[in-house]
This record gives structure tokens, sequence and C-alpha cells, in this order.
């Protein structure tokens, strides 16, 4: 299920919609600006800040769903760059959801879009959010904490090297030497498909757990913030 579908969500949709059809008729009319309510845009913002987490999940959701593929035929590229490929694509991904769900916090406390996008953004919404739920500040915590032991993995991708490990080193080599004979000595020990076998049984078990974690972690953070929701509307 998408969190913008969530119950605790759902008082803030009827302002959502009426915003966005008060869009759709200015662009139909040809003009740039509207006026919404107050109540409206809040409504537009939380909204729009929960989807923005769900494209994130989703988009991890998908590189999960390349990860456990052993083949790829129709490709030019063999099974090492694809699954190297949507590792570091997982990695770099990953933290954008703890980064979306501090800005839900903050915008859902009405703190300015400018002052918490900016570096030190998620320590400002923090400071602000120990004023009205102390329960939110220790989800954002947990957030943070599903992502941590992964952190390394991401930086050393972003800013060093790509991803690799001994496995999937070892297949790469094998397939890119493109020898049957030293592929037949390797198949004596391993079978090719065998040894990717192993390389997606490891990845799913290392990158599922947390997608799972923050999937739960994002449904506690919008239930501690209902009540915002619920005292605006």
């Amino acid at each position: 299920m998408l969190h913008i579908e969530n119950e605790n969500i759902k008082p803030l949709l009827p302002f959502f919609t009426s915003y966005l059809k008060k869009g759709l008729r200015t662009v139909i009319e040809g003009k740039t600006k509207f006026d919404g309510t107050v109540k409206e845009k809040y409504a537009h913002d939380i909204c729009a800040r929960i989807n923005q987490i769900d494209n994130s999940l989703q988009s991890l959701a998908l590189c999960l769903e390349y990860l456990k593929k052993s083949k790829f035929d129709e490709s030019d590229y063999n099974f090492s760059i694809h699954h190297t490929f949507h590792i570091e694509n997982y990695l770099l991904r990953l933290t954008s959801v703890v980064d979306r769900c501090y800005l839900v916090a903050g915008t859902s406390i009405l703190l300015k879009e400018k002052s918490i996008e900016k570096i030190g953004g998620n320590k400002k919404i923090t400071n602000k959010l120990k004023l009205y739920s102390i329960e939110s500040v220790k989800i954002l915590k947990n957030i943070s904490g599903v992502v941590k032991p992964l952190r390394k993995m991401r930086n050393e991708v972003a800013h060093k090297a790509g991803y690799s490990n001994k496995n999937l080193d070892m297949l790469g080599f094998i397939i890119d030497l493109d020898n049957r004979e030293l592929e037949n000595k390797f198949e004596s020990i391993m079978s090719i498909d065998d040894l990717k076998f192993v390389i997606i049984k490891d990845t799913i078990d290392l990158f599922q757990p947390p997608l799972r974690e923050l999937h739960i972690l994002v449904d506690e953070l919008i239930l501690s913030l209902s009540f915002i929701y619920q005292s605006i509307i």
C-alpha cells in the first residue's frame, strides 16, 4: 500500500483534491496563478511530501525486483554489470527516504521550505519537532538508524568507487574473459547459475530488510504526526 493511502492522511485529501482541481482549472484557462486556501495549501504540501517518500520507496522496491533477476537476455550487458548497477542505484536512493521523512515532519509543523531543504535542515527540524512530538523525533531517529549500517557503503559508491564484492567480481571476471576452458574449470567446482544464486541471495538478504523496516516506520511517523493534521483541518 502506498503511504499516501494511509488512514491518517485521509482528513487532508478533500483539501488536497480541491487544491489540485483549482490548479487544473488554472491550466485549462491558460493562467499561471490561482488562490488556494491556507488549508488547501497545507494539505497539498503534506501530500506532496508523502508522495515523494512513496516514490523513493517504490524506486528501492524496483531495484530489488531487478536484483532478483539472474538473466538479462535482451541486454548487451552481462549479469554482473546489471547487478552492480542496481545495487548502486539502491544505495544512492536509500538516504533520500531519510531526508524526505524529515521534510514531511518539518512541513507538518509549518517550517518554511527554504529553511528545511538546505544543509542543516534535518537538525533544525529535530529541534523544532521536540516542541510538538517527542515520539516523532524518536521515529525519525529510528529511520536514520535503519539506513546507518549501509551509509558507509553508500558513501563509498557516491564519492570513491563503484560497488564490488568478491563473488560478483569473480563472476564478472569469468564472463568478461569469455574463456570456455576457464569457465569449465570453474564450473567443475560451482556452476555459474549457482554462483549467481549466491550473489542474489546475499544482496536480497542485505537490502530487503531495511526496505521492510522503512515502510513500517513511515506509517508510524505519519501516525505520530496525525494529531497535527486533525488540529489544523
